[in-house]
């Protein structure tokens, strides 16, 4: 047995003087591990039940602070994955929904997209924007902001590459 999970895409559009953003989590999920007997062996069901909280990716330039001079130049990169630590508070799709991500837009986004997927598929993006965030990309507005890192999420968990 096993749940569907889901990724969600989260928007920020640019308008009203607010920047845009882009964004991605994961639902989390426990797994459950049955042990029944059967026939007189033991066998091992596993059963996915969604927590309701989510692990969420985002990637901001450290100073947001960009003019016509330095708009395309490289900057130290802020890269989040929340919650970052046991204590601090968990992040659900409602509280996305109804008051923006938790660390700094203190609005509701503008859009969710919501990509159906498996456990397996959630565990292994999880690894693979923990492996993005290692690589210490710098920021740059023109050629690799926070849309082109979710784009990466994307792409990988869609299995092939996404132009947009």
């Amino acid at each position: 047995l096993s749940a569907t999970c889901d990724v969600y895409f989260i928007t920020y559009a640019t308008r009203d003087g607010n920047t845009g953003h882009s964004a991605l989590a994961v639902d989390n999920y426990i797994v459950n591990v049955i042990d029944k007997k059967v026939n007189g062996i033991v066998i091992h069901e596993y059963d996915t039940v969604k927590t309701g909280t989510l692990t969420y990716f985002d990637f901001w330039p450290e100073k947001d602070h960009f003019s016509i001079t330095n708009v395309g130049k490289d900057t130290k990169a802020k890269y989040n994955r929340l919650p970052a630590a046991s204590y601090d508070k968990e992040i659900t799709l409602e509280y996305i929904l109804n008051y923006g991500i938790p660390h700094i837009k203190n609005y509701p986004c503008d859009g969710i997209l919501d990509l159906e997927t498996s456990p397996g598929e959630d565990y292994k993006l999880i690894h693979f924007m923990d492996s993005i965030i290692n690589l210490r990309r710098p920021f740059n507005v023109r050629k690799y902001n926070c849309s082109d890192f979710v784009l990466s999420g994307a792409s990988y968990v869609a299995n092939r590459k996404i132009s947009a």
